[in-house]
């Protein structure tokens, strides 16, 4: 067994990265926020189980748009599709983390192989 440890070299993080950027083009729609429960009242309390003191279940997408948080209704024939989204997004901000990365590395492993290249340490 070598006592040696290789050390990746910027063609290595650039396949890598080139990997992930791949997988980006296989990405579905998604979105970014929070899916929120909130119980409540419809209002009508004489025909409705609100005037039981039962509440409604309605989801919410909750976002931040400058700095400002904000909610959106999502319909319950949506909510399935609004979670795989929010969900895909999830993925998105890690894939586009990992890219980063390997960009910083390629950035710091550039100038030490420059130099290796010329003969200096």
């Amino acid at each position: 067994m070598s006592k040696y440890k290789l050390k990746p070299n910027t063609k290595w993080f650039e396949r890598k990265r080139n990997a992930l950027i791949k997988q980006l083009g296989k990405v579905s729609p998604f979105l970014n926020g929070s899916i929120v429960k909130k119980l409540m009242t419809c209002g009508n309390k004489e025909k409705c189980k609100c005037g039981s003191g039962e509440k409604h279940a309605g989801y919410y997408l909750m976002y931040s748009e400058e700095n400002h948080p904000k909610t959106a209704y999502i319909p319950i024939d949506l909510h399935k599709d609004a979670t795989l989204w929010c969900d895909e997004y999830k993925k998105v901000k890690n894939l586009i983390k990992l890219i980063c990365d390997y960009q910083r590395a390629i950035l710091k492993n550039y100038v030490k192989e420059k130099r290796l290249k010329r003969g200096r340490k």
